[in-house]
Parts: structure tokens; C-alpha cells; sequence
């Protein structure tokens, strides 16, 4: 992935304003939605930089563009925030790259710095400026042809000198696969080859693991077959294992376990959203079922693979991820050391909270920006773990009920119960005080459940669940970010609402 190239739009009207506008009919209401966005104007960084002080609080204007961002994850259907949040096309296809999935998924909380705008065309034309000319791009294809293809005794310096002019020249990742592409090489050759010749190593992940045609990106078949997997809760995968391994060897082959995904996909919000996903098979299935799609699949080795993908995408969302010369800054480990503090865990804990209240968790979670200790990567992961098994704790919670809510040792107890005893999955005591810090109110002591339990399936569906509202949400064109140097060239027509 190239070096990052953000945007960030500025504009004058709050979450809350914007949302009452969007929601009215008629020639008012498009007028007075025109006029909330009238005063953006666009700042452009040519590279995204780690913010210098990570106290800095966002601007108001960040603040709106990040809500606008936030009710596209929450209200368009899936292939528009597939296409908003992808970066690259590739014969009229829109691909997302790892962390292109990983802010589809993750809100916006209310932190300066943070990524913002779309870097697809479609939707941002100021994009196609950051695009490399058709010279350089020549001269970057010539380049790479020179080193894999012509040139026999390949140095160091000369793998180097090829990362240099990617970076001085900032070639995009959708102009380096298209130049791979024009080439017969695969990414996943190109890391390969620039690793064995002395330039740095990438960092292997389980994405590389079921990227069939090694390219380094995400369909929206892909995208959706996630979602699905994220979305539907163990236990009924489980159930469905069952009913469809007639059989009874415990084991599926790919035409039933597609049955199963198709029905499966039909039980999420955004499944039953979806209206343009074809019946052709994801790459991904390659690595389920091999390559002539006859090997079969048991419930055990389905869990694993399910297990890998999340925690996978929730190492996305809180570390840094090195490829090759870039270094993408996460959204939630701000200090980059690979452990979060309380007010990053907290941060990360709120994240997907209703838009309308996150003003108010946010407040929470400054509280606790002077609590001591950290969480490690590995205690971060159980923690998501334990949220897989939150039915269970649903009920362990009501069996021991107070009138008050719930105490610690409650609620270490409930935890055990809900995790059936497993030790590597418990929840920390550190983790337990964050907890009782944000939904212990009126600090007597006792844990809200109710409050608990909403936030927690929030944080649990990851993104990957969002219930469609009424009135859906058109993505704003690129005109629109055209206008936002220019207002007085804006007009109505460019932002609409309409019922779903």
C-alpha cells in the first residue's frame, strides 16, 4: 500500500443538524441540507502524518466530515460503503485493500488526525489529483520490467532506489497493481521478490492466507462473505452445520457449505440490503476448499477460520501494519507501542455506540485518561474473544441480578460462567475497573447491565451488522467535493435522501 493521502473536508454544521435536514422533504429541506455543507472548504495533505500532539482535540469541521462518514457506514447499503470506502478500480471493479476494510468498519470517534474522505473518484473527484501523471507512471512500469524481467544481478541498492521512486513519486496501490498487472506479476511476487533482493519484509497476515490470486485486495464478494461471517453469531452457524451435514461425518463440501452462506447472508441487515451480489463463488473459497473446490470442510476447522479472520481484523484496528515503505497509523493505539492504555481501550470499547450518544460516551471515556496500566495485545484479543460468548453472559447477568446492578466480583463471576471457565479468555482486572468506570454512573459501585449489554453487541457486531434505518442515505458525488473550495457553485440537487 502506498504511503497514505488523506483529505479532509471542512463544514459548518453539526451530526445532529445534518440529520434532522437529511430527513426532510421537499425543496426546504434540500436547501436548508446545502446550506449546512455551503461553508466546507477542502484541506489536502499529500501525506498522512501522525498528529504531533495526540491530546489535540478535533476541530468542529472534522467533527462533521467524520459524522457524514459515520451515517454512510450506518444508512447506505453495502456496496456503496463497499465503493465509498474502496481505493482501488480495476476493470470498471471496485477493490478495497486490508485497511480500506478496516475503516469501512471502524467510526469515526471524534480524534484529530484520523483518516477522512473517500479516495475513490467516484465519490471524491479531488482524489483523481493526488493520481500519478501518465509519465511517471511509465517510468515506474519501466522500472519494475527493468528489475523482474530484463535485469539479471538484481542489488540491494537497486530494489532500494525502485522503493524510492514509489515513494518520491507516491505511487498509489492502484497504480502499482495495475502496473503489476500490465506485467503478469502478482503483489504478493513483487513483496516476495523485493524481500529476497534485501528490501524490507512485510508483515504476513491471515489475509495473505486467502488471497487466492495473490493481488493484496478485496472484492466486494469477499467483503460481503466477511460481513457474513462477522454478522451471524456461532452458535447458529453450528446449528446449520448440523442440518446440512446429512451425512453426519461433520464435514461439508463446497456446495453445501454455499447453501448455508446464502441463508445465511439473508439473516444480516446488510445481506438483505444487498442487491447486486452474484451467485459466483469468492476467491476466498479456493482456500476453504481448494483450488478444484473438492475438498470438504469440518464445523471445528470453519470456527478457526472464522476466529483468525476476527482477530485479524481487530489487529488492523489497534496497531500499526508496516508494508513495505508505509507505515498506517490504526485507529486506536495512538502512541503506536502496541499496547492501549485505559482511554484507548475505552476509546476502542464506544466505538460503534449510536451517533446520537457519542458525545456523551466520549465524556465517559475522558475519565479515564488517568487511570494507570495498560493492555496488552494479547489481553485485548481475549477481550473480543470473551464478547463471542456475550448471550452467555446475558444470562449469567440475570441469574445474579441485584436490584443495583451488579458489583466486581458480580461480574468476574458472571464472566467466568459466560467463558465456561477458560482461563486464557478471562477478562483482566484492569479491564474490569474501564468497565465499572463507564457504566458505574453514579459511582456506587454497581455495573448497568442494560447499558453493558447494548454497548458490548455494538462493540461485538464490529461494524459488520448495522441495522438500516428508514430513510437510507445517498453518498454526496464527487461534484460535491469539487464545490467544497468553491460553495457558491454548490446546488440542492447534489445531496438527496430518499426512503428505503
Amino acid at each position: 500500500m502506498p504511503r497514505g493521502r488523506w483529505s479532509r473536508q471542512l463544514g459548518s454544521q453539526s451530526t445532529m443538524q445534518m440529520l434532522r435536514v437529511l430527513k426532510m422533504r421537499g425543496g426546504a429541506g434540500r436547501a436548508m441540507a446545502m446550506a449546512s455543507i455551503a461553508g466546507a472548504t477542502a484541506m489536502w495533505n499529500d501525506r498522512y502524518q501522525r498528529p504531533a500532539q495526540l491530546e489535540e482535540a478535533p476541530s468542529f469541521s472534522e467533527r462533521m466530515v467524520g459524522n457524514y462518514e459515520n451515517r454512510i457506514r450506518r444508512f447506505s447499503s453495502p456496496e456503496r460503503v463497499f465503493e465509498y470506502f474502496s481505493s482501488v478500480e480495476l476493470d470498471k471493479q471496485y477493490y478495497m485493500t486490508r485497511e480500506d476494510l478496516a475503516r469501512a468498519v471502524t467510526p469515526y470517534t471524534h480524534r484529530s488526525g484520523v483518516p477522512l474522505s473517500s479516495k475513490n473518484v467516484k465519490y471524491n473527484a479531488k482524489a483523481l489529483a493526488l493520481k500519478p501523471s501518465p509519465q511517471v507512471v511509465n517510468q515506474y512500469a519501466a522500472a519494475v520490467r527493468e528489475l523482474f524481467l530484463e535485469k539479471v544481478n538484481v542489488t540491494e541498492r537497486d530494489v532500494q532506489m525502485l522503493l524510492k521512486f514509489r515513494e518520491d513519486h507516491r505511487i498509489d496501490f492502484e497504480t502499482h497493481v495495475k502496473v503489476l498487472r500490465s506485467l503478469q506479476i502478482t503483489n504478493a511476487e513483487y513483496d516476495q521478490f523485493v524481500e529476497l533482493h534485501g528490501g524490507p519484509k512485510r508483515e504476513s497476515s491471515f489475509f495473505d492466507l486467502v488471497d487466492a490470486d495473490g493481488d493484496g485486495l478485496i472484492s466486494y464478494a469477499e467483503y460481503m462473505f466477511f460481513n457474513t461471517l462477522l454478522s451471524i453469531p456461532e452458535r447458529q452457524f453450528e446449528l446449520a452445520f448440523k442440518m446440512f451435514d446429512t451425512d453426519g461425518n461433520g464435514k461439508l463440501d463446497h456446495r453445501e457449505f454455499k447453501q448455508i452462506m446464502d441463508l445465511m447472508r439473508l439473516r444480516t441487515p446488510a445481506g438483505r440490503q444487498d442487491r447486486s451480489l452474484k451467485e459466483d463463488d469468492a476467491p476466498i473459497f479456493k482456500h476453504l476448499f481448494g483450488e478444484l473446490s473438492t475438498e470438504s470442510l469440518s464445523y471445528e476447522e470453519f470456527c478457526q477460520f472464522r476466529r483468525d479472520l476476527k482477530r485479524e481484523i481487530m489487529k488492523i484496528q489497534i496497531s500499526f501494519v508496516s508494508v513495505l515503505i508505509v507505515v498506517f497509523l490504526m485507529q486506536y493505539d495512538l502512541d503506536g507501542n502496541k499496547d492501549l492504555s485505559p482511554w484507548e481501550f475505552g476509546m476502542f470499547l464506544v466505538s460503534h455506540v449510536n451517533q446520537t450518544e457519542i458525545d456523551k460516551w466520549v465524556q465517559r471515556v475522558e475519565t479515564l485518561r488517568d487511570m494507570p496500566g495498560s493492555i496488552s495485545e494479547e489481553e485485548f484479543l481475549n477481550f473480543n474473544a470473551f464478547l463471542d460468548h456475550l448471550d452467555e453472559m446475558k444470562v449469567a447477568i440475570e441469574l445474579i441480578l441485584q436490584e443495583h446492578g451488579l458489583n466486581k466480583e458480580q461480574f468476574q463471576r458472571a464472566t467466568c460462567a459466560a467463558l465456561r471457565g477458560q482461563k486464557k479468555q478471562t477478562v483482566t482486572p484492569l479491564q474490569i475497573d474501564i468497565l465499572f468506570a463507564l457504566f458505574d454512573t453514579d459511582g456506587d459501585g454497581h455495573l448497568s447491565p442494560k447499558e453493558f449489554i447494548e454497548v458490548m453487541q455494538k462493540r461485538k457486531d464490529g461494524g459488520f451488522n448495522e441495522v438500516m434505518r428508514k430513510h437510507s442515505f445517498v453518498v454526496v458525488n464527487a461534484p460535491f467535493f469539487d464545490d467544497a473550495i468553491a460553495p457558491s457553485r454548490a446546488t440542492p440537487e447534489r445531496l438527496s435522501s430518499s426512503n428505503a
